[in-house]
């Protein structure tokens, strides 16, 4: 009786699921890349939405003196899973450590492991890279090109697989008409060409490829990640297969809570260095759209393109662009400078470099003018760096067609819209920039809300300081400059009348 009645609460909890949690539903997930930025917001995101889930496998190697082992146990330990943990204290049980290395033959996987794989997954995400825009071709090759082969060949070993999810990037390749298709992007050589290239080359041989595919605008990660879904397409073999590709991935926008990161790559990043002092000045163009997508929008459009392949079968890979519709994106340095000058007086930090101030130059001299002292600091340079790409994509618009995305929200019905959002028609850019700044102060900076009323008046302190000091010079450089010309004048007079 008391079996019956537990099966009948099930059946119950079951029928008040979304279609997209019943899919989930039961289902085991093997997943790359969960110690990323995108990785660990899928992993929440899964175990706290999709109840009833089965085992999520998480592939991940020993890195910077941490076993696999530690670096779980960190990730776990993030402020991300804290919701998590209030409505699934024991949601660890789900989650199995799956030891591995995406560059080496079946991802490194051992063979009592792989069989369990190959028994349970049915769901695969593939979210790992190496997301460094000046890697050495040979660098990018191994982890966008190669391990992206030896996953797709792990995943033809896998009997019971109803989707494969890879993640790529909105930048793999722009038409001439300026606009980024949802499609296989078409490429100066084949993947085969380059592993061959790779394999026989020198140094300077390499780097004289390099050159020929950047074509002086890329880099050797966009060009790889281009290849790597050639790759993708070439491989898949039948198996239901999405590539989504966001853009500048930012902090959350809601999900689990706004404003959530862990790094200084990005938006977050770029505000942080300007409140913090570090970053004062930059370099742009006119009229250059902030192009970027919360990392929980990333997620959903994961996890939903994922059901959608599995349900539709499309005949070919299903390229999703995951990008805020380009018409209704706010102006970058509107966004910026918007930001700045309203938080660093409204949530200034205690820990400065100096007061923040921000101005954004057109010209190239004005701007040297200006930023050598910043140039100097070290922590400019990684910002300026990160920002130049931005500003390198920006020059000219990269629309994205989103045909495949609005098929995907369009067909979003009975509580997945709200589950999974994929909304980006209301999208308050306000309210978002300072979710951002917000979470940047709290999440890299680590300075709690509480703390706001001691910053402000340190912050009052600081533009006292940096008022005095700037003037001090100004009249120092006047002294110098001026009135030794005007007592020399003095002095010859003086001695005419004499």
């Amino acid at each position: 009786m008391a079996r019956n009645m537990e099966t009948e609460i099930e059946n119950e909890a079951y029928a008040e699921l979304t279609p997209i949690q019943k899919f989930f539903f039961g289902r085991s997930i093997f997943i790359t890349g969960a110690t990323g930025f995108v990785g660990k917001v899928l992993v929440e995101k899964l175990l706290r939405c999709c109840p009833g889930i089965g085992m999520l496998y998480l592939l991940m190697r020993p890195k910077r003196n941490k076993t696999a082992e530690e670096r779980l146990e960190i990730l776990f330990k993030s402020e991300l899973f804290s919701k998590l943990k209030e409505v699934n204290p024991t949601f660890q049980k789900k989650v199995r450590l799956i030891d591995g290395d995406l560059l080496k033959e079946r991802l490194g996987i051992s063979d009592e492991n792989f069989e369990e794989l190959k028994a349970t997954v049915s769901v695969v995400f593939h979210s790992a890279a190496r997301v460094q825009f000046n890697d050495p071709i040979k660098v990018a090759v191994q982890h966008n090109i190669v391990g992206t082969k030896v996953f797709m060949d792990m995943c033809q070993e896998m009997p019971n697989l109803e989707a494969v999810v890879h993640v790529s990037t909105a930048y793999v390749r722009k038409e001439e008409d300026n606009y980024v298709y949802e499609q296989i992007p078409k490429t100066k050589v084949t993947p085969k060409q380059i592993l061959d290239a790779m394999e026989w080359m020198d140094p300077a041989g390499q780097k004289a490829v390099e050159d020929y595919l950047l074509e002086g605008k890329f880099t050797t990660y966009l060009v790889t990640k281009a290849l790597g879904e050639v790759v993708v397409s070439q491989e898949c073999r039948g198996t239901p297969t999405s590539i989504v590709r966001p853009c500048n991935i930012s902090p959350t926008f809601r999900d689990p809570f706004p404003g959530w990161c862990d790094s200084i790559q990005g938006l977050s990043g770029l505000m942080l260095a300007g409140a913090k002092g570090v970053l004062r000045t930059l370099m742009s163009v006119e009229d250059l759209k902030l192009n970027v997508v919360p990392v929980d929008l990333v997620v959903n459009c994961m996890i939903v393109s994922a059901w959608h392949v599995a349900k539709q079968r499309p005949s070919s890979v299903y390229v999703v662009n995951c990008v805020m519709d380009y018409e209704n994106s706010t102006w970058l340095f509107e966004a910026l400078k918007k930001a700045f000058k309203k938080k660093r007086t409204q949530y200034p930090l205690v820990n400065m470099f100096r007061y923040p101030d921000f101005k954004v130059y057109y010209k190239w001299v004005p701007y040297r003018i200006h930023s050598i002292i910043d140039e100097l600091v070290r922590v400019h340079k990684k910002i300026k760096f990160i920002y130049d790409i931005f500003l390198r994509l920006g020059r000219e618009p990269w629309i994205c067609r989103i045909e495949n995305f609005n098929a995907m929200k369009d067909n979003l019905k009975n509580g997945d819209e709200e589950v999974f959002n994929l909304d980006t028609d209301n999208f308050d850019w306000d309210v978002y920039m300072e979710d951002c700044f917000l979470g940047g102060r709290k999440f890299i900076a680590h300075e709690d809300p509480s703390n706001i009323p001691y910053a402000k008046k340190k912050a009052q302190i600081w533009w006292l300081v940096t008022t005095v000091l700037k003037w001090f010079f100004i009249l120092l450089l006047i002294y110098f400059i001026f009135p030794r010309s005007l007592f020399g004048n003095e002095e010859r007079i003086h001695t005419i009348h004499s």
